[in-house]
């Protein structure tokens, strides 16, 4: 993605007028195309925020900039990014009535309710599939490392 050719058009030619044969100097010998590719490629990222493009254009240095130059000035004028606000704490007593709603969901056994039912069922003779056996074991420890 680049800056549109018109936009790069209109920039060449106010740097051109402002600079006159000092700006155009820095391109003897190149293809203008070629040039003008690579300043759109260069500020490409200007190209949702060309408000940053004219503000650097109203604060031009003393000697025409190079594209590297031109980019820093508009970068001065890029928005500040919006800073998100922390969410708001946790109040303990909420905390303290999800963990109880946990515990008792899984029977106060803990985290690990669900691989001691696991459990209970494989050794009441229920079949369990393969890998429902293997979660249980590892969760519990029971498998040999």
């Amino acid at each position: 993605m680049s800056l549109p050719l018109p936009v790069i058009d209109r920039l060449f030619a106010r740097l051109q007028l402002t600079y006159g044969r000092d700006f155009l100097s820095n391109f003897e010998g190149l293809n203008g195309g070629d040039v003008k590719s690579m300043w759109g490629h260069e500020l490409a990222g200007f190209a949702n925020n060309l408000q940053a493009i004219s503000k650097a254009l109203e604060s031009l240095p003393e000697r025409a900039p190079n594209i590297i130059q031109f980019k820093n000035i508009c970068m001065r004028y890029l928005p500040e990014p919006a800073v998100a606000l922390p969410g708001p704490a946790a109040k303990p007593e909420v905390i303290a009535a999800a963990m109880a709603a946990i515990t008792s969901r899984e029977g106060g056994t803990g985290h690990k309710g669900w691989a001691k039912r696991l459990k209970s069922r494989d050794e009441a003779g229920e079949v369990l599939n393969t890998n429902q056996v293997r979660c249980y074991k590892n969760a519990l420890g029971l498998h040999p490392n």
